[in-house]
């Protein structure tokens, strides 16, 4: 990824996923997840799926 999208731990599933499909054309799939410049995560398309679902 050159210019990956990244958020924190405290950012809303719904912000996150209103991130995504800003850069689904990109193809981007997933966002990083970064606290205190430590990647700590991914949230993927799929995760979002498997939250909607249950």
């Amino acid at each position: 990824m050159r210019n990956p999208v990244c958020t924190s731990p405290d950012t809303k599933v719904i912000e996150a996923m209103t991130a995504m499909s800003r850069i689904s054309e990109a193809h981007a799939n997933c966002i990083v997840i970064v606290e205190h410049e430590q990647v700590v995560g991914l949230l993927t398309e799929r995760d979002v799926l498997r939250l909607a679902i249950q």
